[in-house]
């Protein structure tokens, strides 16, 4: 893919690297492109914003219900599979 424009930054900025999952990357470079954006302006962005309190994350909070516990005489219930 060809370069269209220098990305924004300088020769001092030094060059990151994260990971990003391919479907989400395609998306933000098909949007990016479409606005006329590098995405290396559109990740400098997002974290410049981030750093100044501009962005915020949303907050995710993971609940966790245990299931029943087998009695302590029980064997799991994969080995109890298993020798049947």
């Amino acid at each position: 893919m060809e370069r269209r424009r220098k990305p924004n930054g300088t020769a001092h900025d030094p060059v990151r690297s994260v990971r990003v999952s391919n479907l989400s990357w395609s998306g933000a470079q098909k949007r990016a492109t479409a606005e006329g954006r590098t995405m290396s302006a559109v990740v400098s962005l997002l974290v410049q914003g981030y750093a100044e309190g501009q962005v915020n994350l949303p907050t995710i909070q993971l609940v966790y219900t245990p299931g029943p516990t087998p009695a302590a005489n029980e064997p799991p219930a994969s080995a109890a599979s298993q020798e049947a």
